[in-house]
């Protein structure tokens, strides 16, 4: 164990579950003979050599892990798929859009996100009309309470959807991912235990049925007014620092990586947050879940994004650190506010989130 001080967290019952084997074979009329093809799981690479236009990835995955296919080491433009315990077939004329043959999660995934088109695009609408209005349109309080119930009732329409596709399909492997995406503290008794436990046993018993419900347990055990566990890790000098070093400030205990999009597209909310109420004792200790040989990718992204003025450390070893096993961190971005006692007061804040929050708090 690497520098982390487990405290009570020891006593909790860690479960590993095996990784099962998966089989990628595709067909990409663009490709050229000898060509390479990149498979992309977080920043995870693995590579295939083209031959007749066809290629094969053989690999394990414990879970249904988002991916992308490409010519490049990139995920930018092209089309993100699921790889599960399956041997599935693509077949198409390029990576932005292929089907998928074999795959029932994936079907499940693209029957979701179509079913969520046209509520995306009403709230498209909705942020566009906002944009376009003039400075003093935008402070009028009618106005922004009209945009305020729109915008609420579209994130309903959202919920709802979310809902029924979980309720009509209980044996969908993608319906429990929808459900560990609303999983938190204030869910898990009247909401997420219940939704899990209408699933079919074949989704209960799966791998990830209980990893979810090793989740679910963790997330009681770190839940608000619980005990924020302490850990030690690197900083970019390779200095450790403890967490509980930071007790007597507000602290936003923040996990993200260089190569997370999500991550980066929350750091804008972090710095404002951190610039409003640094005087007023709230600091950021930036976890990193980069990889090794990343070093200078981490470094990078803490330039470019101004993230310099806090805390910052990492084993740089990705996943593989012993908080991301105690917290049971298997993506991010993941957050938690903790007060000056060490105790937590709010978790995954997102965007504006983080600011109301901070606000309700310092102000």
């Amino acid at each position: 164990m690497k520098n982390i001080l487990i405290q009570f967290w020891m006593l909790l019952p860690i479960l590993f579950f095996g990784q099962s084997d998966f089989q990628i074979s595709g067909e990409i009329q663009s490709l050229n003979e000898g060509q390479f093809v990149y498979l992309i799981q977080n920043a995870k690479v693995d590579s295939a050599k083209v031959s007749d236009k066809k290629f094969v990835f053989n690999g394990k995955v414990e879970e249904p892990t988002l991916a992308y296919l490409n010519t490049e080491k990139s995920s930018k433009n092209v089309k993100g798929f699921y790889v599960s315990e399956e041997n599935i077939k693509i077949v198409g004329d390029d990576f932005t859009d292929f089907s998928i043959e074999g795959s029932q999660i994936n079907k499940d995934y693209e029957s979701y996100t179509k079913s969520l088109d046209s509520i995306k695009q009403n709230i498209a609408v909705i942020k566009a009309g906002f944009d376009a209005m003039t400075e003093a349109e935008q402070k009028d309080p009618e106005t922004l309470k009209k945009m305020g119930e729109q915008l609420n009732e579209a994130f309903q329409d959202q919920m709802n959807v979310r809902k029924n596709f979980m309720a009509s399909r209980p044996k969908s492997m993608y319906s429990l991912m929808i459900l560990k995406s609303m999983t938190g503290a204030s869910t898990l008794d009247n909401f997420a235990i219940p939704t899990f436990n209408t699933f079919d046993e074949s989704v209960k018993n799966s791998t990830m049925g209980k990893n979810y419900l090793l989740y679910t347990e963790t997330i009681r055990g770190l839940s608000i007014g619980s005990q924020m566990p302490d850990f030690s890790l690197p900083d970019t000098l390779r200095n450790l620092i403890a967490l509980n070093s930071l007790r007597g400030n507000y602290v936003l205990v923040d996990f993200w990586a260089s190569w997370c999009g999500p991550c980066r597209k929350e750091n804008p909310f972090i710095v404002e947050a951190y610039n409003l109420y640094k005087a007023k004792n709230f600091t950021v200790f930036s976890v990193s879940f980069d990889y090794p040989a990343k070093k200078a990718e981490w470094m990078q992204a803490i330039h470019k994004d101004k993230l310099t003025q806090w805390y910052h450390v990492s084993e740089l070893t990705g996943f593989k650190t012993e908080i991301a096993r105690i917290a049971n961190i298997k993506s991010i971005p993941v957050n938690y506010l903790i007060d000056p006692e060490g105790k937590i007061i709010a978790s995954n804040l997102r965007g504006e989130e983080l600011l109301i929050k901070m606000k309700e708090i310092l102000n």
